[in-house]
């Protein structure tokens, strides 16, 4: 059996409430990072591989970025 996965990782900076269209989205969270990270050191089974590889390039990303 071969399984197929998709993962996407969003990231925003905004000043507000965030209210999706509720015709467009049926469901969703937002957590801030480090709660992500407290996640995924707790129950990193509850992510799917792709996602852990997709946060930690970003998080990788985001620390060379904030270095420069």
């Amino acid at each position: 059996m071969i399984l197929k996965e998709f993962s996407t990782l969003f990231t925003t900076v905004f000043n507000g409430d965030i209210m999706p269209n509720k015709k467009e989205l049926s469901g969703g969270k937002w957590f801030d990072l480090k709660r992500v990270e407290k996640m995924l050191k707790e129950n990193p089974k509850e992510f799917p591989p792709g996602f852990i590889e997709a946060f930690n390039r970003y998080l990788i990303m985001k620390k060379r970025l904030s270095s420069n």
